[in-house]
């Protein structure tokens, strides 16, 4: 179905500034042209969708998610409470939620049971309304590590690669293992501040991996396992949090250079340390002070590494209508509006590996979403979503109407 939308101002961002008075023509699915409405020339008969003065952009992309979680105060509880056709039901709930906000296309970063392949699939095939996912699958850890509850445990060099052969089996779209510990695992907080896995072997799971055209995302709150991570070429880092051996944190400059040098793409998430409303997980020095983080990532941008949009979306805290809250997070150590808006959205694609989605342009997929008010000028725009398309589709509009319209509750 062809589909000619027009909106005060487009942006494209595959190029700078705004398009005033633009229009999109969607064909098939796909964009087929974008530029000045007086400039395009749609066949005669074409629907035209005008949306007056709002934004018309590419649909945002969240590349850190869990939709196994609740994004509660304690979503293993919930979890491990519910069996497998219960969260499946959480999780379309949960891309629902995610699209409604302006979310076209989510990295799913762990996965009970491969899951999350089922939802991409029914999505995929036109069964459920959601956005785009990519799924990790289940990740992989040691004996007892980092999410070992949703993963395949593996020692050793032979077992990693086992595991990596087996979730390119299952039909995941990228490999993620967890670099050192994390604080949801019981018992894993220990592992935190160091690496969970040797150079080797995650060298061999970036190898493997790379070998059968998947992306490797590595899990790394310590300085030293996001180190191993860059050496081994990993396509992304997520958290990143620069933690040292013993206390507080510690930046490496020589990893720093070469992550830059690699074109290492960073997912901070830092709303899953740092949730809107200033609730905290109990007992973890992370969540109160923002400020020892900032001059960290500062220097990260100031350096030239390519840091993406993700909120660790469904952790404790982080619901699934909070992407914008990350940006604002984001913005706090000197990112641009254009840049923010850039992390959510191609620099994001191109973490992903994805040439169909991220800008506005003939040939990519016909996600978009129109926004009141000029993201450029200020990116907290971006929660009142007007309109939602995917796949040349509407799948969500605002309904006129008086009170408060953004963020989702």
């Amino acid at each position: 179905m062809d589909l000619c939308i027009l909106a005060e101002r487009i942006l494209t961002i595959s190029a700078p500034g705004i398009i005033a008075h633009g229009a999109v023509l969607v064909r098939g699915g796909s964009i087929a042209a974008v530029g000045r409405a007086a400039d395009l020339h749609p066949p005669a008969g074409t629907p035209t969708l005008s949306l007056g003065d709002v934004t018309l952009l590419p649909g945002l992309i969240d590349a850190h998610a869990h939709l196994m979680l609740d994004g509660s105060p304690d979503p293993l509880r919930t979890l491990q409470a519910e069996d497998d056709s219960q969260v499946l039901l959480r999780m379309v709930h949960n891309a629902t939620v995610l699209i409604r906000s302006g979310v076209t296309t989510v990295r799913d970063c762990a996965c009970r049971n491969h899951l999350s392949l089922a939802l991409r699939d029914a999505i995929r095939g036109g069964l459920l309304v959601g956005p785009n996912v990519l799924s990790a699958g289940r990740v992989l850890t040691i004996t007892g590590g980092h999410l070992f509850f949703v993963g395949r445990e593996c020692d050793g060099t032979d077992a990693l690669r086992h595991a990596v052969r087996a979730e390119v089996k299952a039909g995941v779209d990228l490999i993620k293992v967890m670099g050192s510990g994390g604080r949801i695992t019981p018992g894993g907080a220990n592992l935190r501040r160091r690496p969970q896995l040797t150079a080797d072997e995650l060298a061999l799971v970036v190898r493997e991996a790379h070998g059968f055209g998947k992306r490797v995302a590595v899990h790394a709150h310590a300085t030293a396992a996001i180190a191993q991570a860059v050496a081994a070429g990993a396509d992304s880092v997520e958290h990143c949090l620069w933690l040292d051996d013993e206390t507080g944190f510690r930046l490496d400059e020589r990893t720093l250079e070469r992550m830059a040098a690699q074109g290492t793409f960073v997912v901070p998430t830092l709303a899953r340390f740092f949730p809107r409303g200033g609730a905290a997980e109990s007992g973890d020095p992370l969540m109160r002070d923002i400020d020892p983080l900032l001059p960290l990532f500062a220097r990260m941008r100031e350096a030239g590494v390519r840091l993406v949009a993700g909120n660790d979306t469904g952790a404790s805290y982080t619901p699934f209508t909070d992407l914008v809250h990350g940006l604002e997070l984001m913005a706090r150590f000197g990112m641009a509006p254009a840049e923010l808006l850039r992390a959510a959205t191609l620099t994001a694609a191109e973490c992903l590996g994805r040439d169909d989605v991220g800008a506005l342009a003939a040939g990519r997929r016909a996600d978009l979403i129109a926004v009141r008010g000029n993201p450029l000028d200020d990116v907290r725009a971006l929660w009142d979503v007007e309109l939602i398309i995917k796949d040349g589709q509407v799948a969500w509009q605002q309904m006129p109407g008086p009170g408060p319209r953004a963020p989702l509750a």
